[in-house]
């Protein structure tokens, strides 16, 4: 059985890889409660939420939209030697989802569509001055330096940023507690409240009980 459960790790890694992230929607919650079971000694329930189909209807719609905006924001390499290359490097680094993240953005290598020119950001004399911004200060995708620059170029703004935590989907995912993260959104779309200062801090909220 061991065998059997190294080698659906590997075929099934985007599957699992999926249910890592802390998102409310299914089949993330599924995801969950397969890597629950099989840590509680469970592998038929492993096996059957993993080997069970996960596509979701709007998936093909989700997949076209994404690559319509990240292929064409700016010029990707067009030689797969250089994608190859750069994915061999970084997977000594980070073995567990560099190759799936390759082959997710490799529409990108034969998109047909030019480039946009590159916005410049906070170039804008009528911008907002009550921007609000959320942050993790561990997600891969979108580096927490990142979001302190944007900060500073869209002027006036606040940001929220949630320390220890690791997704880009920050608000709405059961962080109720007062003074959370949850409660600077709602303050902010409901009472048109900002922060009382630039940057505020959020403590994280912690990693999911298991189900039972």
């Amino acid at each position: 059985m061991a065998e059997v459960v190294e080698v659906l790790c590997g075929r099934l890694r985007p599957q699992i890889r999926q249910g890592l992230p802390a998102e409310p929607a299914r089949p993330h919650e599924d995801h969950r409660r397969g890597l629950a079971a099989y840590r509680s000694g469970d592998l038929g329930t492993f096996l059957d939420t993993f080997g069970a189909s996960t596509t979701q209807g709007g998936d093909d719609n989700e997949f076209a939209a994404y690559h319509a905006i990240q292929c064409s924001d700016v010029q990707w390499p067009r030689d797969w030697r250089k994608w190859r290359a750069d994915a061999t490097r970084m997977d000594r680094q980070a073995p567990f989802s560099t190759w799936f993240n390759a082959w997710y953005n490799a529409p990108c290598l034969f998109w047909r569509a030019k480039p946009g020119t590159p916005v410049k950001v906070g170039g804008t004399r009528d911008l907002p001055k009550n921007i609000l911004l959320f942050q993790d200060t561990h997600d891969a995708a979108t580096p927490y330096a990142d979001a302190l620059e944007l900060q500073k170029l869209l002027k006036g703004s606040h940001l929220v940023v949630q320390d220890g935590e690791r997704t880009h989907c920050v608000v709405h995912r059961g962080d109720r507690r007062p003074g959370g993260v949850d409660s600077y959104f709602d303050a902010y779309w409901l009472r048109d409240e900002l922060p009382s200062k630039p940057i505020v801090h959020v403590s994280r909220l912690g990693d999911p009980v298991p189900p039972q």
